[in-house]
């Protein structure tokens, strides 16, 4: 329902027919992000260009059944464009697995469940719109960063080209979609997912080995920028590749643990570059970082590198 007419635009705010958004994130790339009083609603606002070409991509995503929010309504606005859509839910993911976690030293089933539906979801999108095109190496290593990782560390540039090289035999074998470039529970609310902003075309599986392992490029003690707020037991592991290890493709059947390794250390690549802000952090990933190149280059399994890393 409608909130009762306005005629004075809120402080902070925005009017838009008659109801008030409150600023949530001014972003970096010219749109703002409001939310309405009890947000149930999201208003995106900003520059005609900007406003246009991400509205634009989210209803492919919509078109190709992303589970991502409805849209409720778009237009114009005091010469800017915006779009508003529904609210997927409050709290993320990531935040629901720490309270968890603090209440009983483990994600529950029930959240467990909804984070897995989301995932099939995204897998089942990514799986149908995949194709079996050649990579264009130069820009998936400037998306996961790999060359980002040479200059870094330019005294270990030859192990990391080295990966790279393996990495790629992988790769080019697999099918190519839309991937989100930063799936993991922290970008997914109880109705769905969010935040896009990395997307780019990548292997098909790179977002499901991310939104499983992504606790291991957090560490558990203290002294850290951030911290593991959550980590899936064994037996929610085995239950992840059971129900979302597999897809359909146009091509034939995908299974996740045949390419674990190569997608793992992309992945590795972009959890690890441009970690300055945070030098502790950094310093950290970047020993992780070594050990899986190396553990990768001496043919051993990074699958089991991941499950047994303390």
């Amino acid at each position: 329902m409608r909130s009762p007419e306005a005629t004075e635009e809120p402080k902070n705010g925005i009017l838009i027919n008659g109801e008030n958004f409150t600023l949530v994130l001014e972003r970096e790339r010219g749109v703002g992000l409001y939310a309405n009083t009890d947000r149930s609603k999201y208003l995106r606002i900003g520059t005609s260009a900007m406003v246009k070409k991400e509205l634009s991509f989210h209803k492919l995503l919509l078109a190709e059944n992303f589970p991502v929010a409805q849209i409720l309504d778009e237009g114009e606005k005091d010469g800017m464009n915006y779009w508003i859509e529904e609210s997927l839910g409050d709290t993320h993911l990531t935040n629901q697995f720490y309270e968890d976690t603090k209440a009983t030293g483990e994600v529950s089933e029930r959240r467990f469940d909804v984070f897995l539906g989301h995932v099939a979801s995204m897998r089942d999108a990514e799986a149908r719109i995949a194709v079996a095109q050649p990579y264009d190496f130069s820009e998936l290593a400037r998306a996961v960063g790999e060359s980002g990782m040479e200059e870094e560390l330019p005294e270990f540039a030859e192990r990391i080209k080295l990966a790279w090289e393996k990495a790629k035999q992988t790769v080019e074998k697999l099918p190519k979609t839309l991937t989100h470039g930063d799936f993991n529970p922290t970008n997914i609310l109880d109705r769905g997912v969010i935040d896009f902003g990395d997307h780019f075309e990548g292997p098909l599986g790179f977002d499901m080995v991310n939104a499983i392992t992504s606790p291991i490029w957090f560490p558990k003690g203290p002294g850290y920028e951030f911290f593991q707020k959550f980590d899936f037991t064994d037996e929610q592991i085995e239950e992840f590749f059971t129900k979302c290890g597999t897809s359909i493709t146009a091509n034939g059947n995908f299974d996740l643990r045949d390419s674990f390794d190569a997608l793992f250390f992309l992945k590795a690549n972009w959890w690890t570059v441009r970690n300055h802000k945070m030098p502790k952090l950094q310093e950290w990933r970047y020993e992780i970082y070594r050990e899986i190149v190396e553990t990768y280059l001496a043919g051993q399994s990074l699958y089991e590198y991941w499950r047994n890393k303390d």
